[in-house]
């Protein structure tokens, strides 16, 4: 609203049409009333509500390796809060909140909701969480990769199943999937 009433210099203003203007006003009411929905919101109240329901987080962990985009990691952090997992393991390069800010720009608080580590190499990450207990499965679609609907199911008693996202580009580093 404050961009139509009072719009920037003219001489930038060129191509502006009443459209855009439209467009821009009916983003501006949507952002306005998303600010004030609080149950958009990822709160520590919405947490303290969770809690009391004994909604505990389900036993996943995403790992990235390398993955290269701050606004994708933000992206996936978003996807794990909701999903309630219970841990996202950043691995190599991939932005974190411990290195970086960028993230929290796609994250929306996220990043503060999952609980979240960094390991430097994939591979140690990856026998870290076997060596709790944890099934470790790499989502890639390379030769001689089994269906995730076909994937075994792990025991009821296992302490959780990891799933390994890769680089953007190049997937999961080939040394990473030689120990899944």
């Amino acid at each position: 609203f404050a961009t139509f009433c009072r719009p920037r210099d003219l001489t930038n203003a060129k191509g502006q049409t009443a459209e855009n203007a439209a467009h821009q006003i009916a983003f501006l009411h949507r952002h306005e009333l998303a600010r004030r929905a609080e149950h958009l919101r990822n709160t520590d109240a919405a947490a303290a509500a969770r809690e009391a329901k004994g909604l505990t987080p389900h036993p996943l962990t995403i790992v990235l390796d390398n993955v290269r985009s701050a606004e994708n990691v933000g992206s996936i952090f978003r996807s794990a809060d909701c999903g309630r997992c219970c841990e996202l393991v950043t691995c190599g390069f991939t932005p974190n909140p411990f290195s970086t800010s960028k993230l929290a720009k796609t994250a929306f608080g996220a990043e503060a909701a999952v609980a979240t580590r960094h390991f430097e190499s994939t591979r140690d990450a990856v026998l870290a969480l076997k060596g709790q207990g944890v099934v470790v499965w790499a989502l890639e679609t390379v030769d001689g990769a089994s269906a995730y609907a076909s994937a075994p199911l792990p025991a009821l008693d296992s302490p959780g199943v990891a799933l390994i996202l890769g680089n953007e580009v190049t997937g999961v580093d080939q040394s990473v999937l030689e120990h899944v």
